[in-house]
């Protein structure tokens, strides 16, 4: 199932699509999303790239995720 667009925010100058992950209702972690535009009708593949973790590394604060085309996806844990 395809993340939209709609459904994220774009900071521009980092060049980062973000998301919390309950309301996109995926969980993040070592896997790798398909983001999808309505209004361009394309989609770029994910890759997972790191965790970001607290210092124990017992908790995921949030994933993060970089296509080909070199645009970011943060997926937050919430």
């Amino acid at each position: 199932m395809a993340i939209l667009t709609d459904n994220l925010t774009y900071n521009k100058e980092s060049n980062t699509l973000s998301g919390y992950a309950s309301d996109l209702k995926i969980s993040g972690g070592n896997t790798s999303h398909v983001v999808y535009n309505p209004k361009t009708q394309m989609s770029q593949y994910f890759n997972f790239i790191k965790a970001d973790m607290d210092g124990s590394g017992e908790d995921t604060y949030g994933w993060n995720y970089q296509s080909k085309e070199g645009v970011n996806l943060l997926i937050i844990n919430d």
